[in-house]
């Protein structure tokens, strides 16, 4: 995906800063309070934990391959889970993997965004997206990749405020 053989590292700062912030916000999170939900909330830290992975494969995928179709990277039955548009209240207990099932599949993807991000030179982060999403398409490949970043940091400022309300109702 180079061209000029220049890197733009301003991604990858932006990511491992994003990432390591949202896995630090994860460890030691129970299931038990992965899955609390205080009156008002709709989202668990659950569900923002899978809603990070899912989107932010999403924006990699519609920025890299172009394309409609759901990466296979996703595990089977985690967008109707944890996707855009997603009604997490209508899923019995039974159908929610595990908090460290996710946080786990967050690590992996870790790697895997490193050596992805690591190969992106300018050129290639310019170049028009081809996904057919009108709010995407003919925009800059870096746009869709930086929503991705940009909402992980949201979805991990949820998380924070989720495990204070947690951490406050136990006293």
């Amino acid at each position: 995906m180079q061209s000029d053989g220049r890197q733009d590292e301003s991604l990858m700062i932006i990511f491992n800063k994003t990432r390591n912030m949202t896995l630090s916000l994860l460890e030691g999170v129970t299931d038990a309070q992965a899955r609390w939900l205080p009156k008002g909330e709709v989202n668990h830290i659950l569900w923002h934990a899978g809603h990070i992975f899912v989107l932010v494969e999403r924006c990699m995928f519609a920025a890299v391959v172009g394309s409609n179709e759901m990466p296979t990277s996703i595990q089977e039955g985690w967008w109707p889970l944890f996707g855009w548009g997603s009604r997490p209240w209508e899923f019995t207990a039974e159908d929610w993997p595990s908090i460290v099932t996710v946080r786990e599949a967050l690590q992996a993807q870790t790697v895997q965004l490193q050596d992805e991000l690591s190969s992106f030179d300018d050129a290639f982060l310019s170049s028009p997206i081809t996904w057919s999403d009108p709010r995407w398409t003919g925009r800059p490949k870096r746009v869709v990749i930086v929503h991705g970043f940009f909402d992980e940091l949201l979805h991990s400022g949820q998380i924070m405020q989720l495990k204070r309300l947690y951490d406050t109702e136990q006293i």
